[in-house]
């Protein structure tokens, strides 16, 4: 008798472990191709963010650009307040003025060059860290009485 309900165990357990196995297979098959739907939809998503950057990025340097053009187009007009060469004392004064850097952007310049012992001043260490361009720290130059 006890072989018979061992049998009878035994089948059940043959018949029920493979039915078992593909339903959790079948079932993982579903959570895999739903996860490759989701890589991909990301992939869609990252590379429209890429194109997105792209054109910010140009847009960007377009505004840079025509920033410049405009603080180099005001150095050749005329004053009204009777601006002249004397009116700054330093490059940073007039940059400041010009609201071209902030107070943070020197304080930033004037601590890299004291740490570090630089040799440069800090409108050639600004134009190093990426603030302001040549153009923009020639233009200053140009305003500094001197």
């Amino acid at each position: 008798m006890m072989i018979f309900y061992l049998s009878i165990i035994g089948l059940l357990l043959l018949v029920m472990c493979p039915v078992y196995f593909v339903r959790m297979t079948r079932a993982y098959a579903d959570e895999v191709r739903r996860l490759e739907q989701q890589v991909a939809q990301l992939a869609v998503a990252r590379d429209e963010l890429d194109v997105d950057l792209a054109g910010l990025v140009a847009q960007e340097e377009d505004l840079h650009r025509q920033h410049v053009e405009l603080v180099e187009a005001a150095r050749a007009l005329p004053s009204l307040g009777g601006e002249d060469k004397g009116q700054y004392k330093t490059p940073q004064e007039y940059l400041l003025a010009a609201e071209i850097i902030t107070p943070e952007d020197v304080n930033k310049a004037a601590r890299f060059k004291d740490g570090s012992k630089s040799p440069y001043d800090l409108g050639e260490i600004l134009v190093m860290m990426d603030t302001i361009s040549p153009a923009e720290l020639s233009l200053a130059k140009s305003k500094v009485g001197g």
